[in-house]
């Protein structure tokens, strides 16, 4: 474990994705921002990204799925949004 002033540049961009992830989460807590906005998905898959990058130097298999789920899942939500679909919760829906 380091300590912050011996961190590479890879652990700064690694931490640099984290704290976009807890400040993309403490928005969507404190209804600031919603998963139906086009900047939701670009933080999610800036976060997604640079922990990505992060790995070049410091590799682990399993952090490196998460963030390519992400990095997907954030690619598929802003091409949705950008079509106009969104996606209804059940309980949103008239049921007759």
């Amino acid at each position: 474990m380091s300590n912050f002033s011996s961190l590479d540049s890879w652990e700064m961009v690694g931490l640099l994705g984290a704290a976009i992830y807890c400040t993309t989460y403490m928005l969507i807590a404190f209804d600031i921002l919603t998963s139906k906005t086009t900047c939701y998905y670009a933080l999610q898959f800036s976060a997604a990204s640079f922990v990505a990058l992060s790995l070049i130097e410091h590799f682990n298999v399993a952090a490196l799925t998460v963030q390519l789920f992400f990095i997907v899942v954030s690619v598929f939500g802003f091409a949705n949004h950008m079509k106009g679909r969104t996606v209804s919760p059940a309980k949103d829906k008239e049921v007759v």
